[in-house]
């Protein structure tokens, strides 16, 4: 996965200058996020928890997804860890929370077995990833898959303990950051043995475990709130209108100096 380019999109500038942007390290999770801390874009994370930003570039005229630019942030934890981790890391999501990103990292047993997650949240000043507990998270439940990770917020007439619900991804990205090819890379079949809900009580497995899938991994589909839509389209509908009157402004002006000159041509003439 360290040579992960969406094949949809089409570079503004030369492939092999836009490939020198790309994660040298193998790739935990990318996601798109409308309003992130860092402007709105592809957000991708690598295995050494450094974040880099895609911005696309709108209203391409030829109708393809292309990417203005790209920027890089080597973050570290703050502050440092000091004492062992509950077991190995198995995966890292990305996840928008409230306003703020956040990265979730899965610990798994020496059976693979998940165990338990460290949640943390990005500082801007200094750059850095901010160690969370888990009753900062009251309210919401956070659903965990690569790719399809997001953040609910639940109903405030009573105070929610936090869950984290997580779907097996222990093969989803088998191979990442080799020089084999994407089809190797991802095979089937894919199980779903290790599933279940992170909450105070510790791990519970659930929901029902079901055969292992041949053709896909499990992933979270997940409607925005009403609002959420109603507050992407208000600010594409403000984007649209500002390069509209952008042009018209542009139009007049070039109207009004053709006015302007072809008026003192006039004058000259008349004095003449």
């Amino acid at each position: 996965m360290s040579d992960w380019v969406p094949q949809m999109l089409k570079w503004d500038s030369g492939f092999k200058m836009w490939q020198k942007q790309l994660s040298k390290d193998p790739i935990e999770d990318a996601n798109y996020i409308f309003f992130g801390p860092l402007g709105g874009g592809f957000y991708v994370l690598n295995n050494k928890e450094d974040l880099l930003v895609y911005a696309p570039k709108a209203n391409d005229r030829h109708g393809e997804l292309t990417m203005s630019s790209v920027n890089k942030y080597q973050l570290r934890r703050n502050p440092r860890p000091t004492m062992p981790e509950p077991g190995e890391v198995l995966a890292r999501y990305l996840v928008e929370s409230r306003g703020h990103l956040l990265m979730v990292v899965r610990f798994v047993s020496t059976e693979k077995a998940t165990v338990a997650f460290d949640v943390f949240k990005l500082e801007l000043k200094p750059p850095s990833w901010k160690k969370l507990t888990l009753d900062t998270l009251a309210d919401q439940t956070i659903f965990l898959g690569r790719g399809c990770s997001f953040a609910v917020e639940m109903r405030k007439s009573s105070q929610c303990p936090p869950n984290i619900y997580f779907l097996d991804d222990s093969v989803s990205f088998s191979g990442a950051g080799s020089s084999t090819s994407q089809a190797q890379q991802v095979q089937g079949p894919f199980p779903c043995g290790d599933t279940g809900r992170c909450c105070e009580q510790g791990i519970v497995r659930c929901p029902a475990r079901e055969p292992p899938s041949d053709s896909s991994p499990w992933t979270w589909f997940y409607l925005p709130p009403y609002v959420a839509f109603l507050e992407w389209f208000k600010t594409q509908a403000i984007k649209q209108l500002e390069q509209v009157l952008s042009k018209f402004l542009r139009i007049s002006n070039v109207n009004l100096i053709g006015n302007c000159c072809a008026k003192m041509k006039h004058d000259s003439a008349v004095l003449i």
